[in-house]
């Protein structure tokens, strides 16, 4: 069973939720589990990082130089944009919640 997880976790047949999702649902042991999930997914851990090293080593593609500064404007940029995102959410889940209660009530 190790190595049919093992297969699932370095191929794309399945998407991760899955595996995830089905693997107690077929009462997989937890230790098959973690080494294959460990086994499996870490060649995919490492060229992402080995990738993301190389893209963070560029320093400029046609002259124009790529390093972004850090400064408090875009932070404050970034907080209020995902501040929104996240009250839209919360939105749309109160909505989703009264819209059930009074679906009930009639």
């Amino acid at each position: 069973m190790i190595y049919y997880l093992l297969f699932l976790r370095i191929t794309p047949l399945l998407p991760n939720w899955f595996i995830n999702i089905s693997s107690p649902i077929l009462e997989v042991p937890l230790w098959k589990f973690f080494i294959a999930t460990f086994l499996g997914l870490m060649p995919m851990n490492v060229m992402h990082v080995k990738t993301g090293l190389m893209i963070n080593d560029i320093q400029t593609v046609g002259g124009v130089d790529l390093k972004v500064r850090i400064s408090s404007s875009r932070i404050a940029n970034l907080t209020i944009d995902s501040s929104y995102a996240v009250c839209h959410w919360i939105h749309c889940f109160a909505a989703y919640v009264f819209q059930e209660e009074t679906t009930r009530k009639v």
